[in-house]
């Protein structure tokens, strides 16, 4: 896979998933639009992809707020006259449940972030990914099918996500652009802890790792399944799918959940 003279546009690339994918594509001699609200982190991702010869571009954005959702793609083209692959990554998890007094807030922060995101930034990325003939990859979740207590917003948002990208897919078949959704399960990252400090991670990692066949997943693993549906030489004719990569999660639920019966 080859992706010199590329650009890849990231989105949540200062931790986790998108860091990871930020340092495969490097790897692969891409161009980088890194896009996070904490520019810390996204100064440690660029420092991990720096190469003499590569020219990447950090976007500080909190994609919570519309005008800066907007400015990522015209900043992006700005730097490198065109985009070849746009990868949705960022996003949150909140907790709540139907009994509380109010969800709305946790609905309008959840879904802004991991839907309405990816929404705007795939329409005004389409015309330069037709251009290029280019490609999609959305970060959804197994929640986008298998529901999960108190986390109703979140598992809206994966589902949406997963039906928007099987309709962009649709969408842009005739104009030469691929849309795949990936759904991991538990990842070694922080996102459904940031809203807990008082949250353990590794005791919870450890656990997780002894319930699924296959452990506990890496963003270093993930990282390669994007690479690998954003590549025209690995995933000429894959379009509109959706990939788990789960270490066995979504079968151990569903033996789980037979056995109740």
């Amino acid at each position: 896979m080859a992706f010199k003279g590329k650009v890849v546009l990231i989105t949540g690339a200062g931790s986790g998933i998108g860091a990871a994918a930020a340092k495969a594509f490097s790897r692969l001699s891409a161009g980088l639009a890194l896009v996070d609200k904490n520019e810390n982190g996204l100064k440690k991702t660029l420092e991990q992809c720096e190469k003499a010869d590569q020219d990447h571009l950090i976007i500080v954005a909190d994609l919570s707020k519309s005008s800066e959702v907007l400015s990522v793609v015209p900043r992006t083209l700005a730097h490198f006259g065109r985009i070849d692959v746009l990868v949705n990554c960022a996003g949150i998890m909140s907790e709540e449940k139907m009994t509380d007094e109010d969800v709305s807030a946790n609905f309008d922060a959840v879904i802004g972030i991991n839907l309405r995101t990816p929404v705007i930034l795939t329409n005004k990325a389409t015309p330069y990914l037709i251009e290029t003939r280019g490609s999609i990859v959305n970060i959804s979740s197994i929640r986008s099918t298998r529901p999960c207590d108190k986390r109703s917003m979140y598992c809206v948002s994966k589902a949406g996500l997963e039906m928007f990208t099987k309709c962009v897919a649709l969408d842009l078949a005739d104009r030469g652009v691929r849309a795949n959704s990936i759904h991991p399960g538990v990842v070694r990252t922080n996102i459904q802890f940031s809203y807990n400090p008082e949250a353990t991670p590794d005791a919870h990692y450890a656990a997780s790792s002894k319930k699924f066949p296959f452990g506990v997943t890496e963003p270093e693993e993930v990282a390669q399944l994007v690479v690998f549906l954003a590549s025209s030489e690995t995933a000429r004719t894959i379009t509109g799918a959706a990939y788990y990569i789960d270490g066995g999660q979504s079968l151990m639920e569903t033996r789980s959940l037979a056995g109740k019966f």
